[in-house]
């Protein structure tokens, strides 16, 4: 059975050696990832717990312009199939003083 939280998630496939860190490198992405891959990212809102894994999406493939697109939720417009874009950042949050902490997409599992 699949955790609930993202973090928990992640933890799971980190243990059984399923985690995939990656650099937001679109290019190689499209040639290793497949539909399904659970996309992660940290930091899209001021963690709670460790590790920061704040958010998942599922890899949905491309479409015949090479876009690739995801599914999940964003804040509470609920579920939607939103574009992929690895270096876009994804939700921040006030970190110290005038310092913002940036979501970034951090890796994928294939379940």
């Amino acid at each position: 059975m699949l955790p609930r939280t993202s973090s928990d998630q992640y933890l799971l496939f980190r243990k059984k050696g399923k985690f995939q860190k990656a650099k937001p490198d679109a290019n190689r992405l499209m040639k290793t990832l497949r539909r399904g891959d659970l996309l992660f990212w940290e930091h899209t809102y001021r963690p709670v717990r460790k590790p920061p894994i704040t958010h998942v999406m599922v890899y949905l493939g491309r479409d015949p312009q090479g876009r690739m697109w995801m599914a999940g939720s964003q804040g509470s417009r609920g579920v939607g199939v939103y574009e992929f874009r690895p270096k876009m950042k994804m939700g921040s949050y006030p970190w110290f003083l005038w310092f913002r902490r940036e979501g970034k997409f951090v890796g994928y599992a294939r379940p």
